[in-house]
């Protein structure tokens, strides 16, 4: 549930309810806490989280709070300093001096120079105010700009964004804007293969040991004729070692295909399809687990390994593999066989122990396992919404599409406090 919170909490400070939002963010934060922290090293979205919380803090006027904000804008800043260099170098060097970030720093620098202020640290918080007001200076957009950009049919958060990054000129606010939707297009069709691959696999994002697979690994892999799901699994198993994964593919592609028995949800539309093509339901079962539900791979393999209605020694294997599992799995029941020990499959579609498939059988599974269900999932949301770190999807991009008023206005009311007009 943390980043649902986490998003309703954004509305309710977009709208102004702060003390809504507060326990809302709150609420998140707990969540955020029970997650892999290996995870929450990778993704930004709890430093924005902690710099949300804080900014609620200082709407609310709570100075009750101010240990607990000191140690969130300290978290929030090593993990600044982790996605974007210190200084913002290695934004810098990739996309050049300015950079839409500084939006983030502009805000974490104004609270840090408030909670030097109420720490009477007045000489810090001077520092700090001037530094601010130095920060703001250079992100003004210019109005003139802005109404020339929306002419051209931009929404207002990409116009702001753009000049932002591109100091208020127009030409290159608009490449900025292509670049950045391309590039968003991009980094979705990426994160969507890789949510599929690792739940085709079993890969589970809340294990204490999780590592993500490198999908260039993958797709070097796939160059030499393997496929995805089966390279996936061996970078998994080699933990991103290539070679290792060469070795675990040519030594080990039957435990390989055995595991994917055990992991791949079949496709029912794509099991309905084969069974209409006349073959039986548990090996159109097998055949789409062993393909990853490519409908295309799955027929090739059947009608590769189904002749004259005898099956193959790798089917036939594949089949003690699924019946090993559901044995495993279920209780035994009376032996119908669907593919006998001469290779000639049964009509009958009933399991080999006569007990209720599997796959079937998840339905029915407890609330414990549901629960678990979700909690991979929620893991799974939150490294693949937030852990780019280039671009944003559009409700994240919030953040960076801050007008600056309120922050304009505190400097100011700080500045008259510290006599520094």
């Amino acid at each position: 549930m943390a980043l649902t919170l986490y998003e309703k909490g954004k509305a309710a400070m977009k709208a102004g309810n702060y003390e809504e939002a507060l326990l809302l963010l709150l609420e998140a934060d707990h969540d955020f806490r029970a997650c892999n922290s290996q995870l929450l090293n990778v993704v930004d979205n709890y430093a924005l989280l902690n710099l949300d919380i804080v900014w609620c803090y200082l709407c609310l006027k709570n100075l009750n709070q101010l240990p607990d904000a000191e140690q969130r804008l300290k978290v929030c800043e090593l993990k600044f300093q982790q996605s974007y260099g210190k200084n913002m170098q290695r934004v810098t060097a990739i996309r050049g001096e300015q950079s839409n970030e500084k939006i983030l720093l502009v805000r974490l620098h104004l609270l840090k120079a408030v909670l030097f202020f109420h720490q009477n640290k007045r000489d810090d918080a001077r520092t700090m105010f001037r530094v601010v007001e130095t920060e703001l200076l250079k992100l003004r957009i210019d109005d003139d700009c802005l109404s020339r950009l929306m002419e051209c049919g931009y929404s207002m958060q990409e116009c702001r964004i753009a000049l932002r990054a591109c100091s208020n000129d127009v030409e290159a606010s608009i490449e900025f804007i292509h670049n950045r939707r391309q590039t968003r297009e991009t980094n979705e069709k990426r994160s969507e293969r890789e949510r599929k691959l690792y739940q085709t696999i079993d890969h589970d994002a809340s294990a204490g040991d999780f590592q993500r697979i490198k999908l260039e690994l993958v797709d070097q892999l796939m160059e030499m004729g393997y496929p995805e799901e089966l390279a996936g699994l061996a970078l998994k198993k080699s933990l991103n070692d290539i070679n290792g994964a060469l070795n675990e593919l040519e030594t080990n592609s039957a435990g390989l295909q055995k595991e994917l028995l055990r992991t791949v949800s079949v496709n029912k539309e794509l099991q309905k399809q084969l069974e209409t093509l006349g073959f039986d339901s548990q090996i159109a079962k097998i055949a789409l687990k062993l393909a990853a539900n490519d409908y295309d791979r799955a027929t090739n393999y059947l009608l590769a390994n189904v002749q004259n209605g005898r099956y193959s020694e790798e089917l036939q294997r594949a089949i003690a593999d699924w019946n090993q599992k559901k044995d495993a799995a279920n209780t035994p029941g009376s032996s119908s066989s669907t593919g006998t020990s001469d290779g000639k499959p049964s009509t009958s579609k009933r399991t080999a122990t006569g007990a209720t498939d599997p796959d079937d059988a998840k339905n029915d599974d407890g609330s414990a396992k549901r629960e678990e269900k979700k909690r991979k999932k929620e893991m799974l949301d939150i490294l693949f919404k937030s852990f780019s770190q280039d671009i944003r999807a559009t409700n994240e991009d919030s953040h960076l599409d801050l007008q600056l008023d309120e922050e304009g206005k505190l400097l100011d009311q700080y500045k008259k406090l510290l006599g520094m007009d």
